[in-house]
């Protein structure tokens, strides 16, 4: 089976021929390449404790609960795939059906309803506190055009946003949840801040750290010529200060994003990127009305996790996201300077040509605001039993993201049911 991108293709176009060879050869982790785990899924470098409670401070920091970006908890795994479409299409219905029910596409998304999403990753870390990754982000989309001759081709073209740039993330996970949210649907508390950076100082800042000692050893041994030129601070400066100016950013992530990765190098922490995932996303967000909390009270439950929250006095609906992924590709033997150096993070190469494995699921991810499921009424509890409903039915129990799902099932080569 494959997916409904690729049934709407021109069944001549060479890209889904290529595709098409590509899901069949891999549609059950069949794939004569090397199945060797990246460096980086053994395992997770652990911070030093001082530098750690600098970072657990820059997370903690002025969390806004109403904004999903920054601050969720994640329900997510894999999923059917028959099971998947059917449960997406389900509440998205049923939402659209209650009163003040309402869905729509997420920001930046393409009027198709999916973008191709590229996400290069790396070295992971952790506090005391967080589970931490250092990621990048570009999103395509898949077009149609006609040549001279009047036959239609299908091509991958980087949105505009992320035509030269891409997003540095940091992602951040709870280790531990208060007890009293364990109740609730069985999730990941997560932060995420995030900005937008030209490709060419992605790849400087990363060119620099990779090959950090090699250049310390350099400013040591002939520190009377040295510029300064592959500086860290002065590249983390430079990508700030950039940043800054595009309005795609906000100020305070700019700040807090450039602060953390300039405390994870001055903890001596190597980074190596060697990870790179595709998938097409379908991203919604969903609401209805007719919910109300007391924003006092709700700051009381959420400082236990260590967060600093700015409540609202009443919120007077229930906002999530969620998002579908399919096509999952694994690809292997990936750099950094094969990613950026052309200056436009473009999948179509590691998709058509690259080694990879693809995965036969798909995985749903939701993203609830902090809020306990005592105090959700009406029309926000059903949803919220019709998100523990999906949950239900997700091929592993536990919830798995797609790090977490590779390390035991896609280089390890286990099989999960179809």
């Amino acid at each position: 089976m494959i997916s409904s991108f690729l049934k709407n293709m021109n069944p001549n176009s060479f890209v889904r021929k290529q595709i098409f060879i590509s899901f069949q050869r891999n549609i059950r982790y069949k794939h004569n390449i090397n199945k060797i785990i990246p460096s980086s899924l053994k395992k997770r470098l652990v911070i030093s404790n001082g530098i750690g409670k600098e970072i657990n401070s820059i997370l903690n920091k002025n969390i806004d609960e109403k904004n999903l970006t920054k601050c969720r908890l994640e329900v997510k795994g894999p999923y059917n795939r028959k099971m998947a479409c059917s449960s997406t299409s389900n509440i998205v219905s049923i939402v659209e059906q209650m009163n003040h029910g309402h869905v729509s596409l997420r920001d930046g998304l393409p009027k198709q309803g999916f973008n191709l999403t590229t996400t290069a990753s790396g070295t992971l870390f952790k506090t005391d506190e967080w589970k931490i990754q250092l990621r990048f982000r570009s999103y395509s989309e898949i077009v149609e055009i006609y040549d001279d001759h009047g036959i239609k081709n299908t091509i991958f073209k980087n949105q505009s946003g992320t035509n030269h740039k891409s997003w540095i993330e940091i992602k951040a996970t709870k280790i531990n949840l208060p007890h009293h949210f364990k109740s609730s649907i069985p999730g990941k508390l997560s932060i995420k801040r995030r900005m937008l950076v030209d490709n060419q100082l992605i790849l400087k800042m990363l060119q620099s750290w990779e090959s950090r000692f090699y250049m310390d050893w350099i400013k040591d041994q002939t520190s009377s010529i040295y510029n300064g030129f592959c500086d860290f601070s002065n590249i983390l400066l430079e990508i700030k200060e950039k940043s800054a100016d595009n309005p795609e950013n906000s100020i305070d992530n700019c700040e807090d994003v450039t602060a953390i990765i300039n405390l994870l190098y001055n903890d001596n922490q190597h980074y190596i990127m060697d990870r790179l995932s595709t998938y097409t996303r379908r991203a919604l967000k969903l609401s209805v009305s007719d919910i109300g909390y007391n924003g006092l009270d709700s700051e009381v439950k959420c400082n236990t996790f260590g967060l600093t929250l700015n409540p609202s006095p009443i919120i007077n609906d229930f906002t999530f996201e969620m998002t579908e992924d399919r096509n999952i590709q694994y690809h292997y033997s990936n750099k950094s300077m094969d990613f950026f150096s052309s200056g436009s993070l473009n999948p179509a190469q590691y998709i058509l040509y690259g080694s990879k494995v693809t995965i036969p699921h798909h995985f749903i991810e939701f993203k609830i605001p902090i809020i306990q499921k005592k105090d959700l009424n009406n029309n926000s509890k059903k949803v919220y039993k019709m998100i523990e409903d999906i949950a239900n039915e997700r091929l592993i129990k536990n919830n798995t993201g797609k790090i977490g799902f590779a390390k035991k099932y896609v280089f390890p080569n286990v099989k999960l049911p179809m």
